[in-house]
């Protein structure tokens, strides 16, 4: 049982974190906003005059420094998939769009703009719910809430809006998609993790089996990190 869920942990993550980029390209495709990580990163690009997919890396790699020194437990393989991976797929997503779409009217891109941020909901539950790490942004959150009396929400809103202050600063897309990512994404993402990502990591286990389960993996990665 372990072993099986331990595959379908892996693989949740793998096609969480593609699709998670891919969504991103959508928002960065439509134009229309773009949700506070990759404001920075996009402002970063705009000011180095560097490709997104490398500024991705650094910033991330950047991150994951930080993280290591503070508390390395938010480290798993998810991390790593999303350092090497994530930006450069959001890139050639972009560029695929690009080509596939080179002419697009609003309504191509408001369609665009929705069916990214449904794919971002989606993906983002299905590596949530693996278990195996988050992304280093992410756990600059995590980390500000455990080692601070301010409730997490409260250290994401704040690096949420620094993100969007610096990204807009850079010339990065700030609108209407921005806004939707920052109210809405969170509730997506819950109601994604009980209609989606549970139910296929788990099956008809029950609560009881369930709790087990995450507990054990929990444990498991301590160890081994």
């Amino acid at each position: 049982m372990i072993k099986d869920v331990f595959g379908k942990r892996l693989g949740m993550v793998i096609s969480g974190i593609i699709g998670t980029a891919i969504g991103c390209g959508l928002l960065k495709f439509a134009d229309l906003g773009i949700d506070p990580f990759n404001a920075l990163v996009t402002g970063m690009a705009n000011l180095s005059h560097m490709q997104y997919g490398m500024i991705c890396m650094i910033v991330t790699g950047v991150f994951m420094v930080v993280t290591l020194i503070f508390d390395k437990y938010y480290i798993g393989i998810a991390t790593i998939f999303s350092l090497f991976l994530f930006g450069y797929m959001v890139e050639y997503t972009l560029v695929l769009l690009n080509i596939i779409l080179p002419n697009t009217s609003m309504l191509i891109r408001v369609i665009t703009l929705m069916l990214g941020l449904i794919i971002i909901s989606a993906s983002s539950s299905l590596y949530f719910t693996a278990n195996m790490g988050v992304s280093t942004y992410d756990a600059m959150s995590l980390i500000a809430a455990d080692k601070s009396p301010i409730p997490f929400r409260i250290c994401r809103i704040i690096s949420d809006v620094i993100c969007v202050i610096i990204g807009f600063v850079f010339n990065a897309t700030i609108g209407i998609g921005t806004i939707i990512t920052a109210f809405f994404l969170g509730p997506a993402i819950d109601f994604f993790n009980k209609s989606l990502a549970k139910p296929l990591l788990y099956g008809k286990c029950s609560c009881e089996t369930t709790n087990h389960l995450n507990k054990d993996m929990k444990q498991n990665r301590r160890r081994i990190i």
